[in-house]
């Protein structure tokens, strides 16, 4: 472990900016400045995530509507992740489908930074907003949650409650409802 690396440890992320013979200091992407005895980077597992390199994978998610063409989907946002100034030019990123969830098709963006210690949220954000601009250029929807209610005693409903697929006008101003 060096000054400069981006470490984990104990329940602290951060970069290493001062080492002595009892503690270490981490400065976390928030700028919160923690002291970590040196006992926990020796008693205990950490992540040293610029050990043999600067690189660090991040990652993002988006759900898109089941009638997306998925092949023809992932090659643009990896194009729209590489166009982000931070990402990585030497391992581009990838897109993979992820599952099939509930109310749509899961996909993960990963892609790698070369100066984590300049923080993640900035560029995930700047990875978040290129992919949105693909799917809003493509018109590709994102789906919202869908969930079924069903009624078992149909009969305790009231009287006044119109079929399935029938419109509901809303109630005129001043009429309660």
């Amino acid at each position: 472990m060096a000054i400069g690396d981006m470490v984990t440890v104990d329940k602290y992320y951060g970069q290493v900016t001062r080492i002595n013979t009892r503690y270490t200091i981490l400065r976390g992407l928030d700028g919160v400045e923690s002291v970590i005895p040196n006992e926990l980077f020796v008693s205990g597992p950490m992540q040293n995530f610029s050990l043999s390199d600067r690189l660090l994978r991040l990652s993002t998610k988006v759900t898109v509507s089941y009638e997306t063409d998925i092949e023809a989907l992932l090659p643009l946002l990896e194009e729209a992740a590489a166009t982000v100034a931070r990402v990585s030019k030497d391992s581009p990123p990838s897109a993979v489908l992820r599952f099939f969830a509930a109310d749509g098709l899961e996909v993960e963006v990963g892609f790698m930074i070369v100066d984590p210690e300049n923080g993640t949220f900035g560029v995930t954000s700047e990875v978040n907003l290129a992919i949105w601009r693909v799917l809003q250029s493509n018109h590709i929807r994102i789906p919202y949650n869908q969930r079924e209610i069903r009624i078992l005693n149909a009969s305790s409903l009231p009287a006044d409650i119109p079929p399935a697929g029938e419109e509901v006008a809303p109630p005129s101003v001043g009429e309660a409802r």
